[in-house]
């Protein structure tokens, strides 16, 4: 008996080019995700991820250790952020995030500084030359450009953060600076939020 082979019909060739595509585009994504982040780039954000920020801090921290200057640093954490996703959706909430990194950018004035994204809703801003002072005033600032961020509901937006300085030495870690600042950032959580907390 011969058996005919019979040919695939116009819609299962469709369908084969569709999941084609789609896996060509999931490639061509995760080849620009990995373009930005070396890069520098947080990809929804746009501005430098953890990695650029691990990098920056290492070579500010050499810098203000041999020249013998004080180096700041503020963790920041939008409050009530997974409530506002849970209540608006992640696409607000995605745009919320984009909002707040590019007012949160605007904030420092000096070119050396530097605003990332950490991870999720937490931001952190790095200060060379900067005493807790400076750092203090920032931080400040950053709190008041962001209640004038105004929700879907009309409410005016807080954020918390921590704040941190010190002039560093060979027996003390960058990572030792991020710790104090993040303990700082939930200390102000703790009081009630919306407030900077450096002591």
């Amino acid at each position: 008996m011969i058996s005919i082979q019979q040919k695939p019909s116009p819609l299962h060739l469709a369908k084969v080019e569709v999941a084609q595509l789609r896996r060509e585009l999931q490639l061509v994504r995760l080849r620009n995700k990995e373009l930005e982040e070396q890069a520098g780039l947080d990809p929804l954000t746009q501005i430098a991820n953890r990695g650029t920020f691990d990098r920056f801090l290492s070579r500010e921290w050499l810098r203000a250790m041999r020249d013998g200057h004080p180096i700041s640093i503020l963790m920041i954490d939008i409050d009530h952020f997974k409530r506002f996703n849970d209540t608006h959706g992640h696409i607000e909430g995605d745009r919320l995030l984009k909002r707040l990194a590019k007012a949160w950018s605007s904030v420092p004035e000096r070119a050396c500084d530097l605003v990332a994204r950490y991870g999720g809703e937490e931001f952190a801003v790095i200060l060379p030359g900067t005493t807790s002072r400076g750092g203090r005033k920032v931080a400040r600032d950053i709190l008041a450009v962001t209640r004038r961020i105004i929700d879907p509901m009309g409410q005016s937006l807080t954020c918390s953060i921590g704040v941190a300085a010190c002039v560093p030495i060979k027996e003390i870690q960058p990572k030792s600076l991020v710790s104090l600042a993040d303990q700082r950032l939930y200390r102000a959580k703790a009081k009630g939020r919306d407030r900077v907390w450096a002591n």
